[in-house]
């Protein structure tokens, strides 16, 4: 991938350098960005745009997380403790210790791009509903439709203490535990609906590798379900030990699929029947309950 300059300008005492990030073969652009350039003691430093953006933003802390909003938000207090709780939740169930997250609450998908420092990037425009957890410095990003307890992302907290999970685990935990805005702004149970009608429509689809399965349309990434369905599965068989020791052996493809053939025991190619049979079943009963995992601890 290339990078290049698009413009350079002045702005208070700092320099904005708008550069785009694009594929010298095919002219596709991947991203155009904003950083700026601050000069300390005569020597220029790149350092983040955001600040300049969020200045008048409004800032309150909530137990362990810190929220900046754009002023004409109406914060929710209430909504905020509710994330709080989740948040401990999740690390007393994971046996974890809380971390302090910054939470941006924007007003819309462009708006959390415009706030990352992003004029432009590649998946921008494929989604009305949208959020980002960045694993590395804790900072949530979530839409005003969102608000302030976007459990989706804060489930994300957890990643980094897994460096050994399979990325469909992680994938499904999320919209697992993701309550009314699971996946894309809608509760899990309408993802596994629209998964359901997809399947039996393609029954060429073979869910023995779950990974493969990951394009459905723009709406709904099937991940999100076949995910959550294994996790489901993990959490039946041993509860949320046997959910912690998957995630802390499945890297690999092959270590995936083998703990679930010998911990979950899903005989080998039976996987494909079991993930429909359980989706088909939930949809047929209109209802998904995750109420053991939340009753943990």
């Amino acid at each position: 991938m290339n990078n290049k300059i698009l413009s350079i300008s002045k702005k208070e005492n700092d320099y904005i350098i708008k550069s785009a990030f694009y594929d010298s073969e095919t002219f596709d652009i991947y991203a155009i960005t904003n950083v700026v350039a601050t000069k300390l003691n005569d020597k220029f430093y790149l350092t983040n745009y955001q600040p300049k953006l969020i200045k008048e933003w409004r800032t309150k802390t909530i137990g362990n997380i810190t929220y900046h909003y754009f002023p004409e938000y109406h914060f929710d207090e209430k909504k905020a403790e509710q994330a709080n709780a989740y948040l401990n939740k999740i690390c007393s169930v994971f046996e974890l210790k809380p971390e302090k997250i910054n939470y941006f609450i924007c007003r819309d998908c462009e708006d959390i791009f415009r706030v990352k420092g992003f004029d432009y990037v590649l998946s921008m425009g494929n989604g009305k509903e949208c959020g980002f957890f960045d694993k590395y410095n804790n900072i949530i990003y979530a839409t005003a439709f969102a608000g302030e307890n976007h459990q989706h992302e804060i489930t994300h907290f957890i990643n980094n203490y897994f460096p050994n999970a399979n990325e469909l685990l992680l994938t499904g935990l999320s919209a697992y535990w993701g309550e009314e805005n699971a996946h894309k702004g809608k509760p899990l149970l309408y993802s596994i609906k629209r998964v359901n009608e997809y399947l039996k429509n393609h029954p060429e689809i073979d869910l023995n590798k779950p990974n493969e399965f990951w394009k459905l349309d723009e709406e709904t990434n099937p991940q999100y379900v076949t995910g959550a369905i294994i996790c489901d599965v993990a959490f039946e068989k041993g509860g949320i030990n046997t959910l912690k020791r998957f995630l802390n052996n499945s890297k690999s493809e092959e270590e995936f699929l083998l703990f679930i053939e010998k911990e979950l025991k899903v005989k080998k190619g039976d996987l494909n029947k079991t993930i429909r049979q359980r989706i088909e079943k939930i949809s047929t009963e209109n209802k998904f309950d995750n109420a053991k995992i939340k009753a943990s601890h």
